[in-house]
Parts: structure tokens; C-alpha cells; sequence
């Protein structure tokens, strides 16, 4: 490959890991969105749900969150490669400056990460449908 075909290469694909950041990020937003929304929405109405109510909502929310943590997951992952393959474009086998996580760890890790935040959400549901009697 020539030296400007390696450019547009490299070009191509940093461009296109951009474009996956912006839509990692859009779906951070999202998710962080419905956390803190259905958060208020247990504060303010959870005690008053009847558990058919709450079990239709909760299993909403976690159908919801499972879709957009395995896009969040998905799109880290597309990142971590073409991020891979532009390293090697440009010559740089030794990849430490660019902090690479083995795929497999990444998603076990950004994972637990992303899930932790629908089970905080869910426990906060359950603390208040069912406080502690003083």
C-alpha cells in the first residue's frame, strides 16, 4: 500500500471511530437519563405501586437497560478495534500510549460497570417500597 493510500486508510477509520464515540456518548446519555428518571420516578411513586405496577415497570426498565448497555458495550468494543487497526496502520505495534484492554476483559468489565447502575436503581426502588421501621 502507498504512503497516501495508508493516509486515507487511516483517515477512513479514525473517522469512523469517531463517529462510534459520538454514539457511545449519545448512548451514555440516554442511559444515565433513564437512571435518574425512573430514580425519581421510584422516589416519588414507588410506595404508592401496586407490585403488578412495579413488576411492569421494572421489568421495562431492565429490558431497556439491557439493550443499551449491549449497544454502550458494542460500540467500546468497535472503538477498541479500529483504534487497534489505526495503531497498526501508523506503525506502531507497541500500542501502549493508546491503553488497548483485551476485548474480553473489556466487555466483563464495562459491563459490570453499565449494569451496576440499573441494580443501584433497582435497589433504590426496593429501599423505598419497603423502608426500615424505626
Amino acid at each position: 500500500m502507498t504512503g497516501c493510500g495508508n493516509v486515507e486508510l487511516i483517515t477512513a477509520l479514525s473517522a469512523n471511530a469517531i463517529e462510534l464515540n459520538n454514539g457511545q456518548a449519545s448512548y451514555i446519555a440516554i442511559y444515565l437519563t433513564a437512571i435518574f428518571a425512573y430514580i425519581i420516578a421510584a422516589y416519588s411513586a414507588g410506595r404508592n405501586l401496586t407490585r403488578f405496577q412495579v413488576f411492569i415497570s421494572n421489568t421495562l426498565f431492565c429490558l431497556f437497560a439491557f439493550v443499551i448497555v449491549t449497544r454502550i458495550v458494542g460500540l467500546g468494543l468497535g472503538m477498541n478495534i479500529l483504534t487497534g487497526e489505526i495503531a497498526k496502520l501508523g506503525g506502531r505495534v507497541n500500542v501502549d500510549q493508546f491503553a488497548i484492554v483485551d476485548q474480553s476483559l473489556r466487555v466483563w468489565v464495562s459491563s459490570a460497570l453499565w449494569t451496576s447502575g440499573v441494580l443501584f436503581a433497582l435497589a433504590f426502588m426496593w429501599s423505598v417500597r419497603h423502608p426500615k421501621k424505626e
